[in-house]
């Protein structure tokens, strides 16, 4: 079935011609930023309008679980799910859709995670027309074909099914996150105060410090250049053709600098 066929409410919103701002209004009002990538709905930082545009407006309010896609700019496609259960007044600017399907045949999550899914965005990815300022029409949901359950529970179910993983990587990011910020005062601890020989961490209470062009270190400690303590080389590159056998497609493995910032990460237990 397509998309069209399944959706009772398709539209877009508008801005005042002042633009907005974080800090003055009173209704928050999304754009393409509050949308991630990934799928999902951030409101850190969100724009406002004030309560007199907002009622002006004749379209993109914003209601519980409305689906919400990026409808143009770099990040065209992106989709998100609005989540608000006491119905608060918020709204979209132009730059983002509003979906929402005909309850009767289907559940708000399953029309979310179906746009989200790789078949979903696929699709819309295909809709997508302009190069300067690449978007997506008003028309591009006739286009989109979804595989549906009849019964709305199974679809439910389904979509309950993903939210729970969702839940899951949030709830670990959250903890990387946590422990990430506690490794950075860590770090910030031990590389400037350090641990004596009994394993204490050095404090001014108790160990000596003294004053350095770095501010207060240990006594113990000293201070050197880079390039006293390291070899610091620089690799080569060739600009000959990636097809070339006598440099590219061999055994050793070359490092570049979208390596280094690379998802995977090598673990230094691996050294």
């Amino acid at each position: 079935m397509t998309v069209d066929s399944l959706i009772s409410v398709m539209e877009s919103g508008s801005r005042p011609k002042g633009g907005v701002s974080s800090d003055r209004g009173d209704i928050p009002s999304l754009g393409g930023e509050n949308i991630v990538s990934t799928g999902g709905v951030i409101l850190d930082d969100v724009k406002l309008v004030s309560f007199e545009f907002y009622s002006r407006m004749t379209k993109g309010h914003l209601k519980d679980g409305d689906v919400l896609i990026n409808k143009d700019g770099a990040q065209t496609g992106k989709v998100g799910y609005y989540h608000a259960p006491s119905n608060p007044p918020s709204c979209i600017n132009e730059h983002l859709f509003l979906l929402r399907g005909n309850p009767d045949e289907i559940e708000q999550k399953y029309l979310y995670y179906t746009l989200l899914s790789q078949s979903g965005q696929n699709q819309i990815r295909a809709q997508i027309s302009g190069s300067a300022q690449p978007g997506l029409k008003s028309t591009f949901t006739k286009s989109i074909v979804i595989d549906l359950p009849d019964s709305l529970s199974e679809q439910a179910q389904i979509a309950e099914v993903l939210s729970a993983i969702d839940c899951a990587i949030e709830e670990t990011e959250a903890l990387i996150d946590k422990q990430q910020r506690i490794k950075t005062g860590l770090m910030q601890d031990l590389l400037n105060r350090g641990i004596d020989p009994k394993g204490i961490l050095r404090s001014e209470q108790t160990h000596e410090f003294k004053d350095s062009p770095h501010g207060r270190i240990p006594v113990e400690w000293g201070i050197k250049s880079l390039s006293e303590l390291a070899q610091v080389e620089r690799g080569k590159f060739t600009h000959r053709p990636r097809n070339d056998p006598q440099f590219y497609g061999g055994d050793l493995p070359f490092i570049q600098t979208g390596d280094v910032t690379s998802v995977r990460r090598q673990s230094l237990s691996d050294t």
